[in-house]
């Protein structure tokens, strides 16, 4: 009888040593078991079992025994500044944006292998030139934000009308949550990861009195995330048109435009217990003028001109904040000596920089450039309105790692009407210590 209870004792034992062997590769535990006769590593599914009861984003490193949150990438959107080197030109096709953004983890430690492409696009008009493109980005990787790319495009940003008149259309973007994977996040918002407009009415484009690109955040839910994406365009004739522009030929491109546009965003989630989301205001993080009376030859001093401090105040305490760019307008009022007030363009600028966060105010202070200039041999003044939209990101991340922000530039020959390159970026594991949860 007792031969039989030990027996019994026994097959049972094997079979929760057996189930516990299937969880722990279930759970991804590693090499559960050591190299010599089978036998249980019991401080390595012991450690991997306490990484795991921290959530189920966590794992276990061989490596340094550590607890690490499995990380994601991404290359935030600062910015664009395109000028031409010879003379203005009309708006035709205009982009810059990030795109096929993907990162690889390393499989033990934190930290790993993001890879870009950067894409500029200007293309001349009617007048052969050389363009000087240039996005900027930083690079990041974090175990607490979600990240999720995509774009919308021209089935529904377009825009047309009279040459004279703006127009503008909002189209509105319904996420569901469970879908991208952001079902866990609390607070999430939208920033732009870039943009391209071209005129599909004409193909050598028009003069502009401005154009904006915006992600405006709506609503969440527990089941979707909203916000619209909103495009416009100002096309108006120059006092300064050549006389053999007014053959408008079969479009009739003088008196009628059709813009299109795509707009690339990333959707950024946290946690409640991790970070927080400042919005931005309506009214615009930064706005301000830039009034020129143009001579000829000459362009308005960037510094004096186009460069604003900004704040945006977040809440105290989060180790981390990251600032992304929600919108932009430039728009050129109405200028007393001409009756035409469209331009042509010679350098537009929008970006950020100097970002400087404060973790004990949880405030954070930067500097948006936004210029215009339309430079040439006789050119016209100008009155021009600049806005742009910001938002914070806080959050608290013991993995989290950021670049310092780069330009990435190059330069259109004859011809070229776009530019594009990969960007890459490791990161390399240090202070691993420092790190582990």
């Amino acid at each position: 009888m007792k031969k039989t209870k030990y027996i019994l004792i026994l097959i049972l034992f094997s079979l929760i040593l057996s189930s516990f062997v299937q969880a722990a590769e279930r759970i991804s535990l590693g090499p559960a078991i050591a190299a010599k006769g089978n036998i249980f590593d019991f401080k390595k599914v012991y450690s991997g079992l306490r990484c795991r009861v921290q959530g189920p984003d966590y794992y276990y490193s061989d490596q340094d025994e550590g607890c690490y949150r499995v990380e994601e990438g991404t290359i935030l959107w600062h910015g664009f500044q395109h000028a031409w080197d010879k003379t203005p030109h009309r708006l035709n096709k205009f982009g810059s944006y990030f795109r096929s953004i993907d990162y690889e983890p390393n499989d033990d430690l934190t930290g790993g292998m993001l890879t870009a492409e950067r894409r500029s696009i200007f293309k001349v008009g009617a007048y052969d030139d050389e363009g000087d493109v240039k996005i900027k980005g930083q690079i990041l990787k974090t175990s607490v934000l979600g990240i999720y790319h995509d774009y919308l495009d021209e089935d529904c940003l377009q825009v047309s009308g009279d040459v004279g008149d703006s127009d503008s259309v909002t189209c509105e973007v319904s996420l569901d949550l469970e879908e991208i994977g952001f079902e866990d996040y609390d607070n999430i918002t939208v920033v732009l990861r870039g943009f391209q407009l071209w005129s599909s009415s004409y193909d050598m484009g028009y003069n502009s009195r401005g154009f904006a690109v915006r992600v405006i955040p709506v609503a969440q839910t527990e089941q979707a995330y909203t916000f619209d994406a909103y495009f416009y365009v100002y096309p108006e004739h120059s006092p300064d048109r050549p006389m053999w522009d007014d053959d408008c030929n079969d479009g009739n491109h003088c008196e009628s435009y059709k813009y299109e546009a795509r707009i690339y965003y990333t959707v950024i989630g946290v946690r409640e217990q991790d970070g927080h989301v400042v919005a931005a205001s309506s009214l615009g993080t930064n706005s301000y003028s830039q009034e020129i009376t143009m001579y000829p030859f000459k362009t308005p001093p960037l510094a004096s001109t186009s460069l604003r401090q900004a704040e945006i105040q977040g809440e105290p305490g989060f180790e981390h904040g990251i600032v992304g760019i929600q919108g932009f307008k430039w728009k050129l009022n109405s200028w007393s000596s001409t009756s035409d007030d469209g331009r042509y363009i010679r350098d537009l600028r929008s970006y950020i920089t100097s970002v400087d966060y404060s973790s004990q105010t949880g405030a954070v202070d930067f500097y948006t450039t936004m210029y215009f200039s339309n430079e040439s041999a006789w050119p016209y003044g100008f009155d021009v309105d600049f806005t742009m939209w910001n938002t914070l990101i806080q959050f608290n991340d013991a993995q989290f790692k950021k670049t310092n922000p780069s330009w990435y530039s190059c330069t259109l020959e004859k011809g070229d009407t776009s530019c594009t390159e990969d960007v890459e970026h490791e990161f390399v594991n240090s202070n691993l210590s420092s790190q582990k949860q």
